[in-house]
């Protein structure tokens, strides 16, 4: 699989995409769409930059073989602060660090919301459309629990489906 930072349509416009590719079907599945006025983290991250370091880091990561699972949690890299951020990791005993963060949130996420979205537009990616940041804000992440999201099994099931000659995203 290869993941990389193309442009997509939406709503008339082109905007930057997460993308991965399964390199043996020549298939794409739009990951992530990132909305062009969507400045939240700065003038330093415009959606271009984003999605360019969050493409590399879901390839980074997933060459190391840390996508068995995907991790949606708070975490404290900024003193006196949470920040929520979406991590992959290799088990479940590991924690999101810095080595695993996939991308940052904002404040008016719920990372578990998130994931849950990211899941499955990867699983039924035909009929889900791909998780786009910079929406209207969900309902808080409060749970105080760090939840386990089994990315390997999705795409287990989506290997299978390949064999059976079905379209798959991976």
């Amino acid at each position: 699989m290869r993941f990389f930072c193309g442009t997509r349509e939406y709503r008339g416009r082109n905007v930057p995409a997460t993308i991965v590719e399964n390199i043996q079907s020549n298939e794409e599945i739009i990951v992530i769409l990132w909305k062009l006025d969507n400045y939240y983290f700065g003038e330093k991250y415009p959606p271009q930059k984003r999605c360019e370091i969050v493409s590399e880091r879901f390839q980074n990561i997933y060459d190391k073989g840390g996508l068995k699972y995907i991790v949606p949690t708070l975490e404290s890299w900024v003193p006196n602060q949470e920040i929520p951020v979406v991590c992959g990791v290799k088990n479940m005993i590991n924690s999101c660090n810095n080595e695993d963060l996939l991308f940052t949130l904002e404040s008016k996420d719920d990372p578990n919301l998130v994931v849950k979205d990211l899941i499955n537009s990867l699983e039924i990616s035909k009929k889900n459309p791909p998780i786009l940041r910079g929406e209207e804000p969900p309902n808080t992440f409060a749970e105080g629990k760090r939840v386990y999201y089994d990315l390997s099994d999705v795409l287990n099931r989506l290997e299978m489906k390949e064999n059976h000659q079905y379209k798959v995203p991976f």
